[in-house]
């Protein structure tokens, strides 16, 4: 009687062991995790759609453009920016098929602030980014200007003394 008990109970754990061990097997995704954007320049080579324009505005933070509003300041709804592995090749559409400037981009060594070589060569610091959602802050120097602002602040009648900052939120979805 105690051989049999023992049998069965050794019997029981191996059965146990190999249940659980397949169940743990069959409950688990093969899709490979997103990249948890630690390093930037691994979440920022993508297409980014602009969802939202603000600018610091003596102040305050001014929404100059969301995407789908009808009471845009601007209306920004085709332009996108691309960040490409290619060479770092860098350009914003301003609309599916009009390239509006193109260059080359770096995360300099602090890995937040991007460099962008074009027409207009500028900086930004990125605020936050994850595989969906990347927000960069474009301070406003008003000794050398930021050409986008400036034409920004021209097409919405903001008066550019005021303006200390833009913050842009880009998503992957149009």
């Amino acid at each position: 009687m105690k051989k049999t008990s023992k049998i069965l109970i050794i019997g029981i754990t191996i059965t146990a062991i190999y249940f659980f061990s397949c169940s743990k097997k069959s409950s688990s995704s093969s899709t490979t995790p997103p990249p948890d954007c630690s390093n930037p320049s691994d979440c920022i080579t993508n297409t980014w759609y602009l969802h939202q324009y603000q600018a610091n505005y003596n102040g305050s933070l001014v929404t100059i453009y969301a995407r789908g509003a009808n009471s845009n300041l601007a209306n920004f709804d085709s332009l996108r920016w691309v960040f490409a592995n290619n060479n770092n090749a860098w350009y914003i559409y301003s609309s599916s098929t009009t390239v509006f400037e193109s260059g080359t981009w770096k995360i300099l060594p602090d890995d937040k602030t991007v460099e962008i070589q074009a027409t207009y060569p500028d900086t930004f610091a990125i605020t936050s980014i994850t595989p969906s959602a990347l927000i960069i802050n474009i301070p406003f120097n008003h000794n050398y200007p930021n050409y986008d602002i400036v034409q920004i602040a021209g097409l919405t009648g903001l008066d550019t003394s005021k303006i200390s900052a833009v913050v842009s939120t880009f998503g992957t979805t149009q």
